[in-house]
């Protein structure tokens, strides 16, 4: 099982966090932090330029929260939760000799896998490799627990851990990450990781920025790297979800290849309520042009990718973008992609 790590100190806090173990549920909508912890903890996150966004209380909190930071939409939390299971289940190694009480495996994953059963470390554990990336737990004058399993990359989904006994979702603070919204006051732009590194003064800022497109070779290597079983077109959209780091890519598409078999890319990771039944997302014309597909709304899943792919044999580069006063440099087999960061962003995970 992956490495847990403690990061940095919190305010007030000790040299080592309580690892998130969720006490005995004692009703569906109970809280039991208080002011002031809330407090500390909200001053721990504007200090990172991050806030709160709460999920409900009803025992499936940990799951409303990740799928906060993978779909912005934590009423997606039944498919998160049935697609752990599924990952333990067919990890069963992994995970058996960690269940406390003595109790037994399937009596453990059936119970699991019921609406409203508190997620424990073991489920942290197997969402981080479902959602493809690391998890950075906040509490309240402790250090941030963090989940890694991808260990060379900079991917974190980021939760609160408050009270003992809820998690909420967390988000960023400025404004500008964020799209003119309704009456409530704004809406998300879209979910994805948050980076702790990639803001200025230490201030956190969206974190799935694909800075260079991985070319064949590289595709090749990540497949191969992965065990051999992977489908190229589905190489290419984890590499690009973790900037080409090719180990996390191998290492997400070995977990993915373990309980769902080898898929086929080409349509991202659309919320399962907007999904037809092969998974394929339900979108208009320009939306599947976004996504570099043709004919969208009318191929079917399987009419979607070129495994073999046209790309040039090369060595991935740097995407060149235009620089304000003299354009972009290009030249050397250089590839140039302006709206590679709304392809991306189309594909997250």
């Amino acid at each position: 099982m992956a490495r847990a790590k403690h990061q940095g100190k919190g305010k007030g806090g000790s040299a080592r966090a309580a690892e998130p173990s969720p006490r005995k549920q004692r009703g569906p909508n109970h809280r039991s932090s208080s002011t002031a912890e809330e407090a500390e903890l909200r001053t721990q996150l504007h200090e990172l330029g991050l806030r709160v966004k709460e999920v409900a209380a009803d025992g499936n909190c940990f799951f409303r929260a990740m799928c906060d930071q993978r779909w912005g939409d934590e009423d997606e939390h039944l498919h998160l939760r049935r697609l752990t299971i599924e990952y333990m289940k067919a990890n069963r190694d992994d995970f058996e000799p960690f269940i406390e009480d003595d109790e037994k495996w399937d009596a453990y994953v059936e119970r699991m896998g019921e609406d409203g059963t508190w997620a424990g470390n073991m489920e942290l554990q197997a969402a981080s490799l479902v959602c493809m990336t690391n998890v950075c737990v906040h509490q309240a004058g402790q250090p941030r627990w963090e989940i890694v399993n991808f260990p060379t990359a900079d991917r974190w989904f980021h939760v609160t851990y408050e009270g003992g006994d809820h998690y909420n979702s967390v988000e960023l603070i400025s404004r500008r990450w964020y799209l003119e919204g309704d009456e409530s006051g704004g809406e998300r732009e879209a979910s994805g990781p948050i980076s702790l590194s990639k803001g200025r003064d230490g201030r956190a800022a969206p974190g799935w920025h694909c800075t260079r497109e991985p070319t064949q070779s590289v595709v090749n290597e990540c497949v191969a790297r992965s065990g051999g079983e992977a489908k190229k077109q589905r190489a290419r959209e984890v590499l690009r979800l973790f900037d080409g780091d090719v180990d996390a890519a191998a290492a997400a598409l070995r977990a993915e290849t373990s309980y769902r078999g080898a898929l086929k890319g080409g349509v991202g990771d659309p919320k399962p309520s907007e999904s037809d039944e092969t998974g394929r997302p339900m979108l208009s014309e320009d939306d599947w042009a976004l996504r570099g597909v043709t004919g969208g709304g009318t191929k079917s899943s399987g009419d979607l990718i070129d495994e073999e792919g046209s790309d040039d044999d090369d060595d991935w580069e740097p995407v060149v973008t235009k620089r304000r006063g003299g354009g972009g440099r290009r030249g050397g087999g250089s590839r140039r992609d302006d709206d590679l960061d709304e392809r991306v962003a189309a594909l997250r995970i």
